[in-house]
């Protein structure tokens, strides 16, 4: 009877270090597919104004360490100024629904890193509030937009400056005509 439960026990025990070993790998297959994507996910506190997990792709994005991202106070210190108010509402007014918002960082090196923060917001089972979601990085279609809108408010004034040369042009040719006109009778 002993050795029944003995070797039980050891069938158990294989099959347990087995379900840990693929767990293990599965982890480590998921860590690695989430951490080598263009995207960065995060999780935050929005309580605490603090990010509970940042992917290491945010190193390069942005040239700080992850574990500042951890500190208290790192939103507030590098997003952008003109930004904030953003992050205020998506921390502050809490609903349990999706967001999406572009903003500015401030890198390492003092450039602004334009991204696109998703953010999915949700209440625990014990209450707790929380944060998660994706930053991606957008900095060269902003900069296309901004080349964009300027080559188009470049286009605009053309436009105005040859409709202005054609009604002057207009004008004239209303003060030839009359005056040929005029001369004619």
């Amino acid at each position: 009877s002993l050795a029944q439960k003995n070797l039980k026990l050891e069938t158990e025990l294989i099959s347990r270090k087995q379900i840990e070993s693929a767990l293990v790998a599965n982890q480590n297959r998921y860590r690695c597919l989430v951490e080598n994507t263009a995207v960065i996910p995060w999780d935050a506190n929005p309580t605490e104004w603090r990010f509970t997990y940042i992917g290491p792709q945010v190193e390069t994005l942005l040239g700080y360490p992850a574990s500042i991202w951890y500190s208290e106070g790192f939103l507030t210190s590098y997003l952008h100024p003109d930004d904030r108010h953003l992050a205020y509402r998506l921390f502050t007014d809490f609903q349990q629904e999706n967001s999406e918002f572009e903003c500015r960082l401030l890198a390492q090196d003092g450039r602004e890193i334009w991204v696109l923060l998703t953010a999915i917001a949700r209440i625990e089972d014990d209450g707790r509030r929380r944060l998660h979601g994706f930053l991606k990085e957008i900095t060269d279609r902003k900069h296309a937009e901004q080349e964009q809108e300027q080559y188009r408010h470049h286009l605009e004034e053309q436009l105005e400056a040859r409709t202005r040369s054609l009604a002057t042009t207009c004008h004239e040719l209303e003060a030839f005509s009359y005056s040929v006109s005029h001369d004619l009778r």
